[in-house]
This record gives C-alpha cells, structure tokens and sequence, in this order.
C-alpha cells in the first residue's frame, strides 16, 4: 500500500473535497423570498460536517445560517487552489483531510475520489447487485486509522468562529 501523504500533498486532497462538494453536494435551494441560491447543506451529519467545516476554514465555503448547517461557495473551482493556499492549513490536519474525504466518498461515490483511494490501495469496490448503486466499497484496515483521529471539540469551535462571522 503506497502513502498518501507521498502521492498527494495537503493542497490536492483539499482540492478534491472542494470539487466533490461543487459537484455532488452543492444543491439549489429556494429561499424565503422566491429566489434561489445554491448552498452545501451538511445535514449536521458528521460526514459532510467535517469536510464542509474544513472547507470552511480553508476558505471555500461561508456559512449562511447560524448553526454551519448551510454554506455557499466564496469561489469558482477554478480559483480552489489559490484560495487554499492562502489559508492553508486552515486548522485542519492532512489526516483531518483525509478522513473527511473519505467519509465523502462513502456518501457520495465520487469516481474522483474512488480512483484516488484504490490508486493506493486503500480500497476496492466490489459487485453488489443487491445495492442502489450496485457496488460496495471494501476498505483497507487504513480506514480505521482515519476513523479513530474523531475531532474533539472541533465543530463546537468552529461553530463559535462562523457564528455571524466569514472565515
């Protein structure tokens, strides 16, 4: 099993968590008034929390509600990098990063994301006609690594920096 932190840097992992809440989590949403933003609503479920929460800090997103349940985008993709790299590392540790990514994977099925993680070993996907998609990702004992890291205090704390502030 190859490293992670060998194959991609801090800068590359965030960018792959950014496009995956672009592009499978960012939803339309109308609002009270009749118009329509799209936001990335973590559902404050620790699986998109912690990525959105990253992201937060990082720069990408804003929250526009007071409890970080709801986010918008403060840029383009195409502007991801130069936004991380201003705010890097953003409170957030490479495992931190990883563990979220993997937990967007889990949700998401991001092909992106797939192909990273069994690129270095971390997990196979399997044949299973008896699930909506038809596949299991099998994974790694390096899974549980990331699983085990948890983010004590984390979101209590980045909940007091967002209330009513940008990050």
């Amino acid at each position: 099993m190859k490293d992670i932190k060998d194959t991609y840097s801090f800068e590359d992992l965030a960018i792959a968590l950014a496009n995956c809440a672009y592009n499978k989590i960012q939803r339309p949403e109308q609002r009270v008034d009749g118009t329509i933003v799209n936001n990335v609503d973590n559902m404050c479920a620790g699986y998109f929390e912690k990525g959105t929460h990253i992201l937060m800090h990082l720069g990408i997103l804003t929250p526009i509600d007071r409890h970080c349940r709801r986010s918008v985008f403060n840029c383009e993709p195409t502007e991801f990098k130069e936004v991380i790299e201003k705010h890097k590392p953003g409170n957030c540790s490479y495992e931190q990063l990883v563990g979220a990514l993997i937990w967007f994977l889990e949700f998401t099925r991001d092909e992106k994301l797939y192909e990273m993680f069994s690129s270095l070993g971390f997990c196979t996907l399997t044949d299973r006609p008896d699930l909506q998609p038809p596949s299991e990702i099998v994974w790694s004992d390096i899974r549980h690594k990331y699983d085990r890291l948890g983010y004590p205090g984390y979101f209590n704390e980045a909940s007091k920096m967002f209330n009513g502030n940008s990050p």
